[in-house]
């Protein structure tokens, strides 16, 4: 019910994304989503990804740092006021996001929250419950190939 991102640390200096992402592009590892934050001389990039396995094993070769994290994916009709109901809902639960950020899938008039939250498998119960779409890996793999 939940599917699995990695973060790593990228130097905060022109050009270390663009040679990050050159890294994934060689190896065909595709970024389904990516949320970059700074954290003064590094900046935290988390990933979802189609390959985790080659991810990972190409950011060891590189010398690069990573953990691997459960989240949540949240489908939400793509217009004011879908975020607010999904907060509103975890609010209601007591469930505190830790963070969280958007992607757009190809799918027109949708977009998918990734949330970082405690208990993911309870709380996409929860959610779903509420006529929330968690969206899981294969469904991921579905929209983005």
């Amino acid at each position: 019910m939940w599917t699995q991102e990695i973060a790593t640390f990228l130097d905060n200096k022109p050009g270390a994304m663009a040679k990050f992402c050159r890294l994934l592009d060689e190896k065909g590892i595709d970024l389904r989503a990516i949320c970059v934050s700074d954290a003064m001389e590094f900046g935290i990039c988390r990933m979802i990804v189609n390959d985790l396995p080659a991810t990972q094993q190409l950011l060891s070769e590189n010398h690069m740092l990573s953990t691997v994290s459960d989240v949540l994916i949240a489908g939400m009709p793509d217009e004011p006021g879908a975020f607010s109901e999904i907060l509103d809902i975890l609010e209601e639960l007591k469930v505190n996001v830790a963070y969280c950020y958007a992607c757009l899938p190809k799918q027109k008039d949708k977009a998918y929250l990734v949330l970082k939250v405690e208990n993911p498998e309870e709380v996409a119960r929860q959610l779903e419950g509420r006529g929330i779409e968690i969206v899981t890996e294969e469904t991921m793999s579905e929209v983005y190939g």
